[in-house]
C-alpha cells in the first residue's frame, strides 16, 4: 500500500531564487478570443455556451446528483464513509469539484479542502492539527468527526457538529404528510437518532428531530 504522504504533490516553482519571476503557470492552453462581444467580454474558442448546473446533496451535505438547467442528470457521485469516491459517473464533460460534505476535491492531491485543513478520504485523517484541540483532549488531533462520519459533520474542520440542527430544519420544512411517504428521507434521518427516540420514553431530552417525529409521525 502506498504511503499517505505520496498523495501530496510538491508545487513546482516557475522561477529560481533571487531572480525575477517568470510567466505565470498555466495548467491549460489559454483561449484565444476571436470575436469579442460588447458587454459580455468574449466567448472563448473552447466554450460553445454558458451552462448552469445544480447540486443535489444528501443529509451530510455531500453532492449526490448534479443536474443541468433542463433537469437532466449530468453527474452522480457516491462515497465511502470518509468521502472516498465509490461512484463518479458523468454524462457531461464538466467535472464539478464540490463533492463530500460539499467541499472542494483536489484532483491532483486527492484531498478535500475544508478551509483550515485538508482531509485525506483514503486514510480518513486530517492533514494538520485541530486548532481547537484543547477543547477535545480526549480525541485524536487528526481524527475526522471522532471516527463517526455518518453521524457527525465537520463543516469548519475545527469542531464536529451533530446533525440535530439539520434534523430540526428538515422537520420545519416538511410536515408529517410529506415525511411518511418519503421513505428515503425518513430512513436517512431516523436511524441516526434512534437513541434519542428511546430517550423520550425515559423522560430525557430528545433531539429536535426526534421530538418532531414523535409528535407528528408516531402518534
Amino acid at each position: 500500500m502506498n504511503s499517505i504522504w505520496e498523495k501530496i504533490q510538491t508545487p513546482r516553482p516557475n522561477t529560481t531564487p533571487n531572480t525575477n519571476p517568470g510567466p505565470p503557470v498555466s495548467w491549460n492552453d489559454p483561449s484565444n478570443p476571436d470575436d469579442p462581444q460588447a458587454g459580455y467580454g468574449y466567448i472563448p474558442n473552447d466554450t460553445t455556451k454558458e451552462e448552469t448546473f445544480f447540486y443535489h446533496s444528501d443529509h451530510l451535505g455531500s453532492t449526490s446528483y448534479i443536474t443541468d438547467d433542463k433537469a437532466n442528470i449530468t453527474q452522480y457521485d457516491a462515497y465511502l464513509p470518509y468521502g472516498e469516491l465509490l461512484v463518479d459517473e458523468h454524462s457531461s464533460s464538466e467535472e464539478m469539484p464540490y463533492k463530500f460534505n460539499g467541499k472542494q476535491f483536489d484532483e491532483e492531491t486527492g484531498l478535500y479542502y475544508y478551509g483550515a485543513r485538508y482531509m485525506n478520504p483514503v486514510s480518513s485523517i486530517w492533514y494538520g492539527v485541530d486548532r481547537l484541540a484543547e477543547k477535545y483532549s480526549q480525541l485524536s488531533l487528526f481524527s475526522y468527526c471522532a471516527g463517526n462520519p455518518i453521524k457527525y459533520v465537520d463543516a469548519m474542520n475545527v469542531i464536529r457538529q451533530e446533525l440535530n440542527m439539520q434534523w430540526k430544519n428538515f422537520g420545519q420544512r416538511l410536515n408529517y404528510k410529506s415525511i411518511i411517504p418519503n421513505e428515503k428521507a425518513t430512513s436517512s434521518f431516523l436511524p441516526f437518532d434512534r437513541s434519542s427516540l428511546n430517550s423520550i420514553k425515559m423522560g430525557m431530552n430528545p433531539s429536535p428531530f426526534s421530538q418532531y417525529i414523535e409528535i407528528n409521525v408516531r402518534k
